[in-house]
């Protein structure tokens, strides 16, 4: 079936092929542009120091006194082209395209070639297919696919890579030659990385890369390696074989339609595209909201905390940021049983413990004369924070960038926490990434670390990370007494929290209806909600300084 296919090419269609395949592939050659005598071409013949080969049928004719039998390359084995039976390889016209020999002893001789003038290396096959036996012969530090110097790329054909070469033989016997060309890694598996390393120009410039590599393991992840690799060039597919298959060879050997395999070869989408048709069933899984928020107001707009967002939590100088992420702390330590790990970097650890333990028992433990006795503490805290439940950063005056992402992905990886709280960035953000000697200013420190937050701790890790900011001086008015309302645009830095963040809350002091501060009430807001848009007042939270605790107004 393949080898009729192949020669049903038009006239003119086949002219149009040799001129792509013929240009600049002559070097070396003694005549160029003769007749062929296999093919009945009247041009597409080249004569060769020691061979002659022709651009129509791709066949190579070997200077020989018997002809049976191809002189030496320097070094290169000989042998003869006949068919190779075991592997179901019974089409001479495809070996003589590709060159390949069956020596005295019955191994298999694939002949690599850097062009149709100038022979690489060989690999010897056994007779035996024993694959710890194959060796090569010739320069093999840096051999191209299997059968490459045969086809320049062209647009007009699909380059179909197999793994092996006994399955790109079978796959180029049973492929239209105006179609396809096939070639196969020279290394198997192993050859991946050379391959896009050293012959990359030869993988572009094709329509589409058809990837037929072996249904195995190793074989796998080398399709996906490539897929991934060239999609970005070149349209890629790869072929789907029947799950007792394989590879090529063996599909062809138990009678499976190798035309319609390839030709039914899916196009490759990395893992993170969809086509939006594939996603509909997931309409019927219900919408995770996340664990409901402490504060009724905040889960109102919110829904929950949820894993993989970045939250920030903006407002002037002491109106209450370290407070409220406190308690959120805790809501989610005590209440879901998720696992915290803490950066207060204005505090040192031994003070977060008082403060975040004083929160849990309703009284201030951090005021004198507190009634507390040190043995009720010691109890509480042994119940609150268990062993490997809770971890904090103590950062000892270090806060650089990269020491502090250190720090998170190791909370993440390392002890397994669920939220990351970091109060605050700006105090982090100071310090140049990477080590580097030269200083940030802090608007490309505030930037740059939000960027490698989202990107390597949140996403990377993914985990859930509650920040917080501070503002920058507004034009008019103050945001600490609440004299200027809190906008996106008043967050530090030059946008870059605004846009890296899932959602962002506003503190701001609360006044009364005549425009009075209302001592020890704050107000929230979502200013940014990405998960449903939903922003707006988040309610109006009550600060008690004995218990040392927020409640929301609405619950008094």
């Amino acid at each position: 079936m393949g080898g009729q296919t192949r020669h049903q090419v038009g006239g003119s269609s086949r002219a149009r092929i040799l001129g792509e395949t013929m240009n600049d592939e002559h070097e070396g050659a003694i005549l160029t542009h003769q007749p062929c005598g296999d093919c009945g071409s009247s041009d597409a013949l080249s004569e060769y120091p020691t061979h002659t080969f022709c651009f129509s049928c791709r066949k190579h004719s070997w200077t020989t006194d018997g002809g049976e039998a191809a002189p030496k390359d320097d070094a290169r084995p000989t042998g003869k082209v006949q068919i190779i039976a075991r592997r179901q390889l019974k089409h001479l016209g495809t070996l003589q395209r590709y060159v390949v020999e069956t020596d005295a002893g019955g191994a298999t001789l694939f002949h690599y070639f850097s062009s149709p003038a100038v022979w690489q290396a060989t690999k010897v096959r056994p007779s035996a297919d024993n694959k710890d036996n194959i060796h090569w012969v010739g320069n093999a530090s840096k051999p191209p696919l299997y059968g490459a110097y045969l086809q320049k790329p062209t647009a007009r054909k699909s380059l179909v890579i197999a793994e092996g070469e006994f399955d790109a033989l079978t796959l180029a016997n049973e492929l239209p030659l105006d179609r396809y060309h096939c070639v196969s890694l020279p290394g198997g598996t192993a050859s991946v990385a050379g391959v896009l390393r050293d012959h990359w120009d030869y993988l572009q410039g094709w329509r589409e890369v058809i990837l037929a590599g072996d249904n195995d393991e190793p074989g796998l992840e080398a399709i996906d390696t490539l897929a991934n690799a060239l999609v970005d060039s070149v349209p890629v597919a790869i072929v789907q074989w029947p799950s007792d298959i394989k590879d090529a060879n063996e599909a062809h050997a138990k009678g499976h339609d190798i035309v319609a395999l390839v030709e039914g070869a899916a196009p490759f989408r990395p893992s993170n595209i969809h086509d939006m048709h594939d996603l509909i069933p997931s309409l019927s899984k219900p919408i995770d909201y996340g664990l409901p928020i402490m504060f009724e107001g905040l889960s109102d707009r919110l829904g929950g905390y949820r894993a993989k967002e970045l939250w920030t939590i903006v407002a002037g100088t002491g109106v209450g940021k370290s407070t409220l992420v406190g308690h959120l702390t805790l809501d989610l330590l005590v209440n879901h049983g998720k696992r915290p790990g803490i950066m207060f970097l204005e505090e040192n650890s031994e003070h977060a413990l008082r403060r975040l333990l004083g929160i849990h028992m309703r009284t201030n433990l951090l005021r004198p004369n507190s009634s507390v006795s040190t043995r009720e503490q010691i109890e509480a805290a042994e119940k609150l924070f268990p062993p490997g439940t809770c971890y904090t950063y103590d950062h000892f005056g270090n806060v650089g960038s990269e020491a502090l992402l250190q720090r998170m992905s190791y909370m993440a990886n390392a002890v397994q926490c669920d939220y990351i709280i970091l109060d605050h960035i700006t105090m982090a953000s100071t310090l140049p990434l990477g080590g580097g000697n030269s200083q940030l200013t802090e608007r490309q420190g505030i930037d740059a670390l939000t960027t490698e937050i989202r990107s390597r701790i949140v996403e990377g890790c993914g985990v859930g990370v509650i920040m917080v900011s501070h503002t920058r001086k507004p034009t008019n008015g103050d945001h600490s007494d609440g004299s200027a309302p809190v906008r996106m645009s008043d967050i530090r830095g030059s946008g870059s929290i605004a846009q890296m963040s899932d959602a962002v809350i506003s503190i701001s002091k609360s006044k009364d209806t005549a425009g009075d501060i209302v001592k020890n009430a704050v107000d929230l807001a979502v200013i940014k909600n990405r998960f449903s848009g939903n922003v707006g007042p988040a309610g109006t939270l009550i600060y008690d300084d004995i218990q040392g605790r927020l409640a929301d107004s609405t619950a008094l």
